[in-house]
């Protein structure tokens, strides 16, 4: 009884590890490119 109500808090507890990483990736991918495109438009054409 006891692993079937630990297996789903298991798997809930994995997905939203997955959820962070996917972030924390996004963030570190997203960020320079963001940082780029910011220089580009405040420097000075």
């Amino acid at each position: 009884m006891m692993l079937v109500l630990i297996k789903p808090l298991i798997t809930i507890i994995n997905n939203t590890q997955v959820k962070q990483n996917i972030a924390v990736c996004a963030e570190t991918a997203i960020e320079p490119r963001l940082r780029v495109i910011a220089q580009l438009y405040h420097s000075p054409l």
